[in-house]
């Protein structure tokens, strides 16, 4: 492991966060506010196919697929949708606008030179995608698992120290205590 610089964590292998993860699950109870992200855990577990290989539509529709917690394919929409009261992209273009994403998307990274200009490009792709919003549900939650999985594919993993767990435990624990003691006093 080394420092990641100023954000005051350390860079870890995906792999070893999920070795570590697998290490907790037996003492995680439900609705307990260390819960690990069931999503997350199965993402990571086909992480090295997916920073392995660029985002191409068959990509896609595999994260889709994982937030929607779906065996069936992931396909794009059928039908025209709105969010809110602003109609979005015809569903007959969102095919054609998200071929064109994708190749926009990989030269675009291939193109990064800094950490900065990558997260940049990430970003705009993120937005892009949602405002196509190729799917009839959970495009937000898609798009945010993608634009992680870009940060995956070319950023260093930040993992927040042990210490800071055990900190938000101790104040946890605390807090539970006074909501005790004041309840029954």
């Amino acid at each position: 492991m080394e420092s990641s610089g100023s954000a005051g964590g350390v860079q870890e292998d995906p792999g070893s966060i999920l070795a570590k993860i697998r290490d907790i699950e037996p003492y995680v109870r439900e609705n307990s506010p260390f819960q690990y992200d069931e999503l997350l855990l199965r993402t990571l577990k086909k992480r090295d196919d997916l920073i392995q290989n660029p985002i191409t539509i068959e990509v896609l529709h595999d994260l889709h697929k994982i937030v929607f917690q779906s065996q069936e394919r992931s396909d794009f929409r059928k039908h025209n949708v709105q969010v809110g009261d602003n109609p979005c992209m015809d569903h007959e273009l969102v095919p054609g606008a998200i071929n064109a994403l994708v190749k926009k998307i990989g030269e675009a990274l291939e193109k990064a030179e800094t950490k900065e200009s990558f997260t940049k490009k990430a970003m705009i792709f993120h937005l892009d995608f949602l405002n196509v919003h190729p799917y009839s549900d959970v495009n937000g939650r898609s798009s945010r698992l993608l634009l992680s999985l870009l940060f995956f594919k070319s950023l260093p993993t930040i993992v927040i120290p042990d210490r800071y767990w055990l900190h938000l435990l101790a104040i946890y624990s605390r807090l539970f205590l006074e909501l005790y003691k004041s309840a029954f006093n």
